[in-house]
């Protein structure tokens, strides 16, 4: 396999199909000889290079421990009181890797333990000097790290073991129940496959075990296990019947496994007290924020989010308010040291820290006035995954579940377009829009009770001011010429879609690209004062406690019926992305606090498709949960524009 091409502005040019977080990792890659995403954890190095001294070869207190890492919390919520999780071992490192559950590997645990021993003894790097490619940590270390200092200035205490016990027992049971299936639909007896459930079952009693002096039999079971004893007897019941009687049997067992490994996979718990969980949330958002628990984080993202979910960056008042003095401003580059300074009454010196602090969790988000340039979005449901529709015009790719649809691509082409003329399936649905907005209700979360305010069944506010807490961006379609775009304008579109963060690491993702920083600004700019693209300051949504995502698409049968659900949405919901063209099509995106997803999609259900024909608002809808999702930003611009001008991509 030859080398790899550096990633350049020339070889964005070249418009490769290749993810975004593909190319952002690459580019972290090619700015460091230490390559985080593929190195393994060299302490004494990062030691070295952070003035940190070697962890000590000395035990910490159950109470020190406790403070730093919850392990309390695991027992009350996972593991129970007759199973309690203590810390053993004659240093920090060996208390800490004793309270693990028993499936990390060799490399988590060596990486969890060092990390983690840090947090106990207090000594870990501080917000003031931390890299984009912190050299002696691997992926995961450096994920971490960063995570706590985000927890440190924000004010939030991660129960750390909590999480990962939640996620790592649930790969016990996801991976059990696959053994299970297999079993059922081997070709083993009976007696064998009987033997495999009881084997699996004792495995789960045992990962929740840490002490060996546990009595086994006192310990409550996992609820899991309750639903294998079922399975045992039905299939025991039948053992002796005629084989098509067991093959059925086991066919419907195998039916109710393959039921519950759906369901697990995206909204089932880990803990033993089925009504206060810790779940595994369904959609896999990317991470495009130039951070160590980025892109170069994606192998971790399923923990790393677990994590994340016990801290809320709108608790953190200045970035409340740096939002609400900038909601108003599209100036790029911004806040500055005295806006900072205007919101939090601290000295300059104290502001520069604050806003690097900020830098972290506030970002630029860039919405592109398509209508400018003469294009627009068509977005393809198709009723399975795969073959996903595909174009030179491919922006982003879907998958959704719940719903009449699984799939579904967006393209960007030009307003005259008539969109695929082949291979497309009758029962796809195909709609065409050209502006979009973006709202985001600080207003809902109530920073006394630390949840969001999510009341969907109340109908739309009827007065929808906008206030500072109300973050507001839309794109109106423009009947003017279109504007004529040159080969430097296309060569920040992708990039600027794409990226997360603040002016800092912006422009150093533009000067890795090759791109000169005084014409990238003026550019920058220029776009801006166009009209070209829209700008908005918002927090970090991956720390906004806002992790379920939904897809919503819908063919009103009036444009009159379509905004009274446009304003419930923007009304009632905490993060809402919406897609419209000038007749009544639309789509949304919308992100939801956790659990909230049945009920919210629900109301949404009803309000698009309920009642009888005449009632019913859409003449189609869909309402899916989205599961995960790419996008190919950074190079879709560059593989349309030809010639100084944009080709319709179903044709190339």
């Amino acid at each position: 396999m030859g080398k790899r091409a550096k990633v350049t502005v020339d070889w964005l040019r070249k418009g490769r199909m290749v993810e975004d977080l593909t190319i952002l990792q690459n580019l972290i890659a090619d700015s460091s000889t230490w390559k985080v995403q593929s190195a393994k954890l060299d302490e004494r190095l990062f030691e070295s290079k952070f003035r940190l001294q070697p962890l000590p070869n000395e035990v910490s207190t159950e109470s020190t421990i406790n403070r730093a890492l919850g392990y309390e919390e695991v027992t009350r919520k996972v593991t129970t009181k007759m199973r309690p999780l203590v810390p053993v071992g004659s240093n920090t490192r060996m208390q800490v890797k004793s309270l693990f559950p028993t499936n990390l590997s060799s490399d988590e645990i060596d990486t969890l333990s060092y990390v983690f021993s840090r947090f106990v003894i207090e000594d870990a790097p501080k917000d003031y000097n931390w890299p984009l490619v912190p050299q002696g940590l691997d992926s995961l270390s450096a994920a971490l790290f960063s995570i706590n200092i985000i927890s440190d200035f924000v004010g939030g205490a991660i129960p750390w073991l909590l999480p990962l016990w939640s996620i790592k027992v649930e790969e016990f049971r996801l991976d059990g129940l696959e053994k299970i299936y297999d079993s059922l639909i081997s070709d083993k007896k009976v007696e064998d496959v009987l033997d495999d459930l009881e084997k699996i079952k004792e495995s789960l009693t045992g990962i929740l075990i840490q002490n060996a002096l546990v009595v086994r039999s006192l310990a409550p079971q996992d609820p899991l296990s309750d639903k294998i004893d079922k399975w045992s007897r039905f299939l025991s019941i039948d053992r002796d019947s005629p084989k098509r009687v067991v093959d059925k049997t086991r066919q419907r067992i195998a039916a109710e496994v393959l039921e519950e490994i759906g369901e697990r996979r995206g909204a089932k718990s880990v803990s033993l007290d089925e009504t206060d969980l810790q779940r595994m949330t369904l959609t896999r958002w990317n991470i495009h924020a130039l951070r160590p628990d980025g892109p170069t984080a994606t192998d971790h993202e399923p923990m790393l989010k677990m994590f994340r979910g016990n801290i809320n960056i709108l608790d953190f008042e200045p970035l409340y308010k740096i939002c609400k003095l900038l909601s108003k401003c599209e100036q790029a580059g911004r806040p500055v040291a005295s806006e900072v300074d205007m919101v939090t009454g601290t000295k300059r010196r104290m502001a520069h820290y604050t806003l690097h602090r900020m830098a972290m969790i506030l970002t630029e988000r860039y919405l592109p006035t398509l209508s400018k340039m003469g294009l627009r979005y068509r977005f393809v449901f198709t009723e399975k995954q795969k073959p996903s529709i595909t174009s030179a015009g491919l922006i982003k790719k879907m998958v959704l579940s719940e719903s009449s649809h699984d799939g579904c691509t967006v393209h960007i082409e030009p307003m005259d377009s008539e969109g695929p003329t082949n291979s497309v399936s009758p029962n796809c649905i195909q709609m065409t829009l050209n502006s979009e907005l973006i709202s985001m209700r600080l207003d809902l979360y109530d920073k006394k009770s630390k949840t969001w305010i999510l009341e969907p069944w109340k109908p739309a506010s009827k007065i929808l001011e906008r206030n500072h807490s109300w973050l507001y961006r839309k794109t109106e379609y423009d009947t003017k010429p279109t504007v004529k775009l040159t080969t430097r304008q296309i060569d920040l579109i992708g990039p600027l879609l794409t990226f997360r963060g603040l002016r800092k690491s912006r422009m150093w993702m533009m000067e890795r690209l090759g791109l000169v920083p005084k014409t990238t600004r003026q550019y920058l700019h220029k776009m801006l004062d166009d009209n070209i693209f829209r700008l908005l300051y918002a927090p970090a949504l991956e720390y906004c406690g806002l992790p379920e995502g939904m897809l919503i698409a819908g063919a009103f049968k009036e444009p009159q019926l379509r905004k009274p659900f446009i304003d419930w949405m923007i009304s009632r919901i905490p993060f809402v992305h919406v897609f419209i063209d000038k007749s009544t099509n639309m789509v949304a995106y919308i992100r939801l606090p956790p659990y909230k997803t049945d009920v919210v999609g629900g109301v949404i259900r009803e309000k698009l498709s309920g009642g009888n024909a005449k009632q019913k608002i859409t003449t189609q809808s869909i309402t899916a949960r989205l599961r995960s999702y790419k996008t190919y930003q950074m190079t879709t611009f560059q593989r349309i524009f030809q010639k100084s001008k944009f080709i319709d991509p179903w044709e190339s």
